[in-house]
């Protein structure tokens, strides 16, 4: 599970995190998901089920996080982590 903490502010359309592994680094669409946001600027914890992914598998090496789909607006990062559930 992937938990991030941030509060968005005036971002429209949907957040995007993707994520590289060992087996295959690189980021793509595969190793994607998409998630919505609150953009009223107030930070809130955003719970992203990392396992149910279709390109999931493996360890992570690396994340990107893309706030939103188009330009605009603004994001606050408290934090980003991996939890077990």
């Amino acid at each position: 599970m992937l938990v991030i903490d941030a509060a968005f502010d005036g971002v429209t359309g949907r957040a995007q995190v993707f994520w590289s592994t060992l087996d295959e680094p690189g980021t793509n669409g595969e190793k994607s998901l998409r998630f919505d946001s609150v953009s009223d600027g107030q930070f809130r914890e955003i719970r992203i089920r990392l396992a149910g992914a279709t390109g999931y598998r493996g360890a992570i090496t690396s994340l990107r996080i893309d706030p939103a789909d188009r330009a605009g607006g603004s994001v606050r990062l408290r934090a980003v982590r991996l939890v077990s559930r």
